[in-house]
């Protein structure tokens, strides 16, 4: 539950009232050291492939071919070979790939097999939701803390996570291996924050503020934008491009 009926941001206007589910794909901008259009569009069938390779492995199944990936993923066999070939060379031709070695070798790629520690900046409703989401952890990216300066709600516990005091984040970065920061504050001081998770030592940063924020080269940003989400949606739900 979200507690709190006015809840501030960490520099004092109010928070934003929104939801979003995981978001794995942060984890190959972490990853990554160069990025393209065609590279992207390649990263797009890996991760869509991982979460399939993990359900396979739940099941017992130890070699599984590109045509039946193919099948399950309703895409063609040479696209799961190319997708497969930006990670490396570990299927062999006309026996399939070995399901743990892929699930391996995907992770990796991702950066997704080690533990990412976060923290969220701005425990108003939409930082409360992202703590109350247990699936973050379950998928290595626990919420260790969350920070604001709103006095009714410091000390609290949101599905056993504390907030803490504004004043306190950097020492909790340094102290705790904490390597991505969750920006969920208003435009007029996303700066502010960000500046400050990156002198603290932050990476990664998971955008749900203002998407125009400045960050040195060797820190990751993704931006999360609910209303594209929305659009891409109503687009895919628009009859007048499909009927006849």
């Amino acid at each position: 539950k979200v507690v709190g009926h006015e809840t501030f941001v960490t520099c004092g206007g109010w928070t934003q009232n929104s939801k979003e589910e995981i978001v794995v794909e942060f984890a190959r901008e972490l990853n990554a050291k160069e990025m393209n259009s065609a590279y992207d569009f390649e990263i797009f069938g890996i991760m869509t492939g991982i979460a399939l390779v993990k359900e396979l492995d739940l099941k017992n199944i130890q070699v599984i071919s590109s045509y039946t990936l193919g099948k399950m993923m309703n895409i063609s066999p040479s696209l799961i070979r190319q997708d497969f070939n930006t990670i490396g060379e570990f299927g062999r031709q006309g026996h399939g790939y070995q399901v743990q070695t892929l699930k391996k070798e995907i992770g990796d790629f991702l950066g997704i097999n080690k533990l990412h520690n976060m923290v969220v900046v701005g425990a108003g409703n939409l930082g409360q939701t992202l703590a109350n989401y247990d699936g973050f952890s379950q998928v290595g990216f626990p919420i260790k803390a969350l920070f604001d300066i709103n006095p009714k709600l410091i000390g609290m516990k949101i599905n056993e996570i504390e907030i803490i005091d504004l004043d306190n984040l950097k020492d909790f970065i340094k102290n705790n291996n904490i390597n991505i920061g969750i920006l969920c504050v208003r435009k007029h001081c996303v700066q502010e924050m960000t500046d400050i998770l990156v002198d603290a030592g932050i990476k990664g940063i998971w955008n749900f503020s203002a998407p125009d924020i400045n960050v040195p080269d060797d820190v990751k940003v993704e931006n999360v934008n609910f209303s594209n989400s929305l659009f891409t949606l109503s687009y895919l739900m628009n009859d007048k491009y499909y009927s006849k």
